[in-house]
């Protein structure tokens, strides 16, 4: 199936969580490195910000072990396992704290 990163993010998050999501706003991407049975994959990580249209939705579905909603800045650098991950926080963290001081 082809279908753009914003069509694959919604359907995704339906799937997953069956959640309705809107106002998809592109942040950033980042490739990681991904070593898998000897071979090193390096895989791009999009993110997108968006807003969840209804949370009493949330319902989690078999593909998902476990849902925890945290503050960026409770999240440690060693809970983490790709270095893109770690940048993703610190991305958010800056962004986080740059809107709180823009008020």
């Amino acid at each position: 199936m082809q279908e753009s990163l914003e069509v694959a993010l919604v359907r995704e998050i339906k799937e997953e969580l069956n959640l309705e999501i809107e106002n998809l706003t592109y942040l950033t991407s980042f490739v990681t490195n991904y070593p898998f049975k000897g071979l090193m994959y390096n895989p791009v990580d999009t993110v997108f910000e968006c807003r969840v249209k209804n949370w009493n939705a949330l319902k989690i579905q078999d593909d998902v072990a476990d849902i925890q909603f945290l503050s960026v800045f409770d999240i440690r650098d060693n809970d983490l396992a790709f270095a893109s991950h770690k940048f993703l926080i610190q991305l958010l963290q800056k962004k986080e704290h740059e809107n709180k001081y823009m008020l």
